[in-house]
């Protein structure tokens, strides 16, 4: 246990009140199968794995985990937005450095990034693959990860789990 598709599930579980077998699954391919096949109630896919999937009415979005553009086009409400309590996240991807990095490197790193984000050529091709850019500083990053450590920790707490160290 420990991936956010299982912690998500375990998350689900404890907002909603319900009790569902977790089944884990070494890919997405087994779990799309399943899926279609009806052999599972539900299952927390991807963007790119979901949307082909609506698109050709194999599946049916309850929700995402986040309130995004390429949610909001589609008319799939966020868990939130759907009554699942606190549930309202995404997955990202960040640029970090080693510690004791020179703050003037880190500033020119950060810079650097959010022109290249910025760039409308890239948005575009980001999208594509339904991610978005989002831009900020440093702080901004270790705020971020601040508030998800502490957030994720709450939901391996609340289902009993076991902190790794």
């Amino acid at each position: 246990m420990g991936n956010v598709n299982e912690l998500t599930v375990e998350w689900i579980k404890n907002e909603a009140g319900i009790d569902v077998a977790l089944i884990p699954y070494k890919g997405g391919a087994a779990v799309v199968s399943d899926l279609t096949s009806g052999r599972i109630d539900f299952a927390l896919v991807a963007p790119g794995v979901a949307f082909p999937l609506l698109d050709g009415n194999k599946a049916r979005a309850l929700g995402a985990t986040s309130d995004n553009s390429f949610t909001k086009k589609r008319g799939i409400p966020s868990f939130k937005e759907a009554g699942l309590g606190n549930i309202d996240f995404y997955i990202w991807n960040g640029l970090v450095a080693p510690k004791g990095t020179s703050p003037a490197i880190i500033n020119k790193l950060s810079q650097a990034t959010q022109k290249v984000l910025a760039m409308p050529a890239l948005q575009k091709k980001l999208g594509v693959v339904f991610l978005d850019a989002v831009i900020g500083s440093p702080a901004d990053f270790t705020q971020l990860i601040q508030n998800e450590t502490a957030s994720w920790k709450k939901v391996v707490t609340d289902a009993n789990l076991t902190l790794l160290k």
